[in-house]
C-alpha cells in the first residue's frame, strides 16, 4: 500500500516535474539537491555547478537524519558538545 501511495505521489510531482530520489530533497525552486547527513543542516541549495552547501547544529541543537531542512531542532537535553540529544 505504501509503495502505491509513493508511486502515485511521484506520479503527481512529474505532472509538476519533480519527483525527487530518496537521498535528495526538493527545493522552492522545483529542483532535487542532495540532502545533508546527520549533524548538518542545508546552508545554501544546490545548483547547476555546485552541490548542497551544509553547516554543523550549534550548540543546544541537533539534527538526527539526513534532511533538506535549513534549522537545526533544538535540544531539552544535550550532551556537552553533542549535535544529538541525550538518550534516557
Amino acid at each position: 500500500m505504501l509503495a502505491v501511495f509513493v508511486v502515485l505521489g511521484c506520479v503527481s510531482f512529474l505532472a509538476q516535474g519533480l519527483c525527487c530520489r530518496p537521498k535528495e530533497y526538493s527545493t522552492r525552486a522545483e529542483q532535487c539537491c542532495p540532502m545533508c547527513s546527520e549533524g548538518t543542516i542545508v546552508q545554501r541549495d544546490c545548483t547547476s555547478h555546485s552541490g548542497t552547501r551544509c553547516s554543523r547544529c550549534k550548540n543546544g541543537t541537533f539534527m538526527n537524519h539526513p534532511n533538506g531542512l535549513d534549522k537545526c531542532f533544538t535540544c531539552t537535553s544535550c550532551d556537552s558538545g553533542a549535535q544529538e540529544p541525550r538518550q534516557r
